[in-house]
């Protein structure tokens, strides 16, 4: 079947479009195969580290590179130590409350316990009052050690002890619930 020029020259261009598509196409899933790539050469990378430091210290361990977070985990005692920003499971937020606009940087379970230990740009005195008001229970003491203020309280068989000092960031806290 013979073409006209015009259909020629719109079916030539319809050729080089669909060859471009198709090359433009194939370069994006190329690209997504490089990303995944990737993505499972540091996933790799990842377990074979976390089984060095499991073989050699007998805890388990949980390293979240795009996170940014560790997490490592002791089948003995059932401590659970974790950097980044997420509270301990279980953690008692309506009792222990974190600071407004602390900012957490790390955080430990027991059994018996969990810590949580976080910055903030208030002052000590500011987290110190704080805590004296919203942390409940009978206070057992409450100490200024020159930079460094300690804060106990005892709610039956729950302790609550917060620790206020000065830091490059500011002002560090930890947090401590345990139980009896």
């Amino acid at each position: 079947m013979a073409r006209s020029p015009i259909a020629r020259v719109c079916y030539g261009k319809l050729m080089h479009i669909r060859r471009a598509l198709a090359l433009g196409l194939a370069l994006v899933a190329l690209a997504g195969c490089n990303r995944v790539k990737e993505k499972l050469a540091e996933k790799a990378a990842e377990k074979a580290a976390e089984k060095v430091v499991e073989k050699a210290t007998g805890t388990e361990i949980d390293i979240g590179s795009s996170s940014g977070s560790v997490t490592v985990r002791d089948p003995k005692t059932g401590a659970v130590a974790h950097t980044g920003t997420s509270l301990p499971d279980g953690w008692p937020s309506a009792a222990a409350p974190i600071y407004p606009g602390g900012k957490i940087v790390g955080s430990l379970s027991t059994p018996t316990g969990k810590q949580v230990t976080f910055t903030t740009t208030a002052s000590a005195d500011q987290v110190h009052a704080f805590y004296k008001a919203k942390l409940p229970g009978k206070e057992e003491a409450a100490l200024d050690l020159g930079g460094t203020k300690v804060l106990t309280k005892t709610d039956g068989t729950t302790s609550y002890a917060a620790t206020i000092g000065k830091s490059q960031d500011g002002v560090s806290v930890q947090l401590l619930v345990t139980t009896q």
